[in-house]
């Protein structure tokens, strides 16, 4: 079972296959099927496979669906 999105932005639904599960983490390591940089989507209903993605990065994320500000590239000076 799993869910992810392949390199061109679209849902995909793929296969993985689970350790043994470990009490101290409370936690299934994943030992085939999903790469450190995959993304992964929460199971929902609304979900189908091919639909488009848009990757969440959480050092651009707020609460409240804006976008954090960007820091302005300082600017060059003559030389």
């Amino acid at each position: 079972m799993g869910v992810g999105t392949d390199k061109n932005g679209k849902l995909e639904k793929r296969g993985l296959t689970l350790g043994t599960y470990e009490e101290d983490l409370a936690t299934y390591p994943v030992e085939s099927g999903l790469a450190a940089e995959d993304y992964i989507a929460f199971p929902d209903e609304t979900l189908a496979v091919g639909m488009t993605c848009v990757p969440y990065d959480q050092s651009t994320f707020e609460p409240d669906g804006k976008e954090k500000p960007r820091t302005a590239a300082k600017p060059r000076t003559a030389a």
